[in-house]
């Protein structure tokens, strides 16, 4: 039998990277077929293993948990959604970064799925299709551990079914924030800016305005009554991350979502 093992970078500073993924493929003997996930990070200034530990044990988070205790104390993922330049990278980092979730970006695991991965290859639906089921397994993995955050376009509803089925058995608060902007001019501008960025980060890989034409052609609109087939705490919010804007699609009493609610207009100043 034998392995293969892919790896990709997440981020950077001065081309120096500071975490990343990899993915190993199990082929032949009893457990041909498996794959196992992994994350790596760089502990800067650290030197002893002690370091190390502390720095994990203390995360990155800005937010002191009492501050929403609901977000810290209930496992949850939170997936954000939206079109290409929607603001939906930037603003699931920082969901992520400000509760200590665990990030877990889409685009990575479909750059997994293909050696050599082009930004033409974002047209490509069945990459999408088969990073969605890794980045869904990666997903089921830590929440064995605690809370994540997705970050995806979804924008076709059997991908959000698939999520919502997949997830459902290990997680009961599934929570959708659907990233949007209200200016045109203000997406081709995103869009524009990334190029020649591509290597730095994969929010700046669509660099491409057809990628953005491409799924706001198949997007498809997600409602309330979609994503409450199952029972569970489903809600979505819409973020204008150009008007700087926060709106439930339902009213709810419900302490977690009003919790995510204040988190998500602390998002929305913090730009």
């Amino acid at each position: 039998f034998y392995a293969k093992t892919s790896i990709s970078f997440l981020d950077s500073t001065k081309g120096s990277p500071l975490k990343f993924r990899s993915i190993t493929y199990i082929y032949g003997g009893d457990h041909s077929g498996d794959t196992h996930l992994d994350t790596f990070y760089k502990v800067e200034n650290a030197t002893s293993e002690n370091d190390v530990i502390n720095k994990i044990k203390t995360g990155n988070t800005i937010i002191n948990s009492n501050v929403f205790p609901a977000l810290n104390n209930e496992l949850c993922a939170i997936v954000v959604l939206g079109r290409t330049a929607s603001g939906k990278t930037t603003t699931a980092k920082k969901i992520a970064q400000m509760l200590s979730y665990e990030y877990i970006p889409c685009a990575f695991y479909k750059r997994l799925v293909k050696t050599n991965y082009d930004k033409s290859d974002s047209l490509v639906d069945n990459l999408r299709d088969e990073g969605l089921k890794l980045a869904t397994n990666s997903a089921i993995e830590h929440l064995k551990k605690g809370s994540v955050v997705i970050d995806s376009s979804f924008g076709v509803q059997n991908r959000r079914e698939h999520l919502i089925e997949n997830l459902s058995p290990f997680v009961r608060n599934i929570l959708f924030v659907y990233c949007l902007t209200t200016s045109l001019e203000e997406t081709r501008n995103r869009i524009e800016s990334r190029k020649g960025k591509e290597s730095l980060d994969l929010q700046y890989h669509a660099s491409d305005y057809k990628v953005f034409e491409h799924v706001d052609k198949t997007f498809e609109e997600p409602t309330n009554a979609e994503l409450n087939h199952i029972n569970g705490s489903r809600y979505i919010y819409y973020i204008d991350t150009f008007a700087k804007s926060v709106q439930p699609l339902l009213k709810t009493s419900d302490p977690l979502v009003k919790e995510l609610h204040k988190l998500l207009i602390q998002v929305v100043d913090s730009d």
